[in-house]
């Protein structure tokens, strides 16, 4: 809701030296609906300025693909109850589709939430990009995540 947002990030980014595309600001759904004055004008000038924009939630909304493909969105987060229903007829129908909806207009996935070695199995059949959820690990504490990664880059668990 800063109208100075823009400028101070660039300013932070400058003083820094942090490329603006390693950083990757969330929008909820919901959020979406809302997108308009000042907020609308921060995601351009943002978006224009190199920083990537991910749509959190998408499946709990009412989001339009052509509003989507409008923003600089470069990764749609796909909510747990999509992955909880793939494996329905008609809930694998609506992820498989969806993936491929997505891929087909440039968008990049995460499946957020799953949970079981069967889900990540059809998850990558499916060609989904990135994989979230308790069947890789619970939320860790700072101290605990870089234990994590260091042990499973080891074990070559992680890529």
């Amino acid at each position: 809701l800063q109208p100075k947002l823009p400028a101070l990030l660039e300013d932070l980014q400058k003083k820094y030296d942090v490329d603006p595309n390693r950083i990757s600001f969330e929008i909820t759904e919901s959020m979406f609906d809302n997108l308009s004055g000042v907020i609308l004008e921060n995601v351009r000038q943002l978006g224009d300025a190199g920083y990537r924009f991910s749509l959190d939630d998408y499946g709990t909304g009412y989001s339009s693909i052509q509003r989507m493909n409008t923003y600089p969105l470069d990764i749609v987060k796909i909510d747990k109850s999509m992955a909880d229903d793939m494996f329905s007829e008609s809930g694998n129908i609506i992820m498989f589709n969806t993936i491929r909806m997505m891929h087909d207009i440039k968008k990049k996935l995460v499946i957020e939430g799953v949970e079981t070695e069967a889900a990540v199995k059809a998850l990558k059949k499916m060609s989904c990009d990135y994989i979230q959820g308790y069947y890789y690990s619970r939320p860790l504490s700072e101290d605990d995540l870089v234990a994590f990664l260091r042990e499973n880059r080891r074990n070559n668990n992680i890529s």
